[in-house]
């Protein structure tokens, strides 16, 4: 029994290097799928942080389109986000509008490779999730042998990290796959109504249409074929009468130092560029969800604000904050005229 103890001692420790090692590299499958593209990270509190994204094991880095110099002369290049302040995220949108041709054809494949897998990928895909499957069933068994290893030889090292040892258990597992739910998998590659929580807070919830490109135990990603947008509209600012000629559902409050351009409708935006008379334009490019806000430096005199309404765009939230709710339209649910009924309190749109 003593060669037991110590082999389970030697076990802890090897399972701790192990497990920190992989999860240090592990990147999350949802959060892959957008790594080094153009994104737009909206935070609970409604704020945006915008550019192109770097996905860590452990964080996330935004480099911005140029350079910003604050009214202090610090230059910022970009924006780091570490893995405890990962619930202060929200939603993390992609537009198509924003991406670069490269990224463009990344995402396309990405789109193909996810709704029409080959034999590859579903034979890579059913291995995962058997792994899954088999790996909780696996860390409640050692947890038995180390609850009766403590019962044998009433050790109170071994009884005081009963739980460490099986939460390294439970990390070194989660480090090769990631949670497997049979129902959200029915649903991969088939439209679905995502509920999000409000910028902001509040109690009235967002929703969202798309397809269930992927999940893990802690983020969904829900993609868009195509992103139909709107017609763009420019809205032109006073800073003497910052509110006049704008529509109703954005507002632009001028302060000493920034402008706030706040998405007030339920209709997603795109803050393309900000140019002001006197100068050329500068591009934005951020994605702003009902109840979110964009703010940059206040020009010194009048400037107009380029936006475009879209219907759709590439999200990524946590789940914590997002949560699948419903089931979209099938081709199978169709009626006799080829037509997918809709409640007539429903408005989700599905390109």
């Amino acid at each position: 029994m003593d060669d037991f103890f110590w082999a389970t001692i030697g076990f802890i420790f090897l399972s701790a290097i192990i497990s920190a090692f992989i999860r240090a590299r592990q990147r999350d499958e949802c959060l892959r799928l957008i790594d080094d593209h153009f994104v737009t990270l909206v935070m609970k509190n409604g704020s945006t942080v915008w550019g192109d994204l770097r996905v860590f094991g452990r964080g996330l880095q935004l480099r911005y389109l140029s350079p910003h110099r604050t009214r202090r002369g610090l230059v910022k290049k970009g924006y780091l986000l570490y893995q405890k302040e990962m619930g202060e995220v929200l939603a993390i949108c992609r537009f198509t509008g924003q991406l670069s041709p490269e990224e463009a054809r990344e995402r396309r494949t990405q789109i193909e490779e996810t709704f029409n897998p080959g034999v590859w990928g579903r034979l890579k895909r059913g291995w995962r999730n058997t792994y899954n499957t088999l790996r909780d069933a696996f860390n409640r068994a050692l947890g038995k042998v180390i609850g009766r290893v403590v019962e044998t030889t009433q050790s109170k090292v071994l009884s005081a990290g009963q739980k460490d040892v099986e939460g390294v258990g439970k990390e070194l597992l989660q480090a090769a796959g990631d949670a497997f739910e049979p129902m959200l998998e029915a649903h991969i590659g088939h439209p679905v109504v995502v509920e999000l929580t409000p910028p902001g807070g509040g109690s009235d919830r967002i929703e969202i249409g798309g397809y269930l490109a992927e999940y893990t135990e802690h983020f969904v990603a829900i993609f868009n074929v195509e992103h139909e947008a709107g017609e763009p509209f420019e809205v032109t600012v006073d800073l003497d009468a910052p509110g006049e000629g704008v529509p109703a559902d954005v507002v632009v409050q001028v302060g000493e130092h920034d402008v706030q351009l706040v998405n007030r409708g339920h209709d997603l935006l795109i803050v393309r560029h900000m140019r002001r008379d006197d100068g050329p334009a500068r591009r934005l490019g951020a994605t702003l969800p009902g109840g979110a806000d964009i703010r940059f430096a206040r020009p010194e005199a009048r400037f107009t604000v380029e936006l475009r309404r879209v219907a759709s765009v590439d999200l990524v939230c946590p789940r914590q904050h997002a949560t699948i709710r419903y089931m979209g339209p099938r081709a199978d649910a169709a009626d006799d005229d080829g037509v997918t009924p809709v409640h007539e309190d429903e408005s989700v749109h599905f390109p």
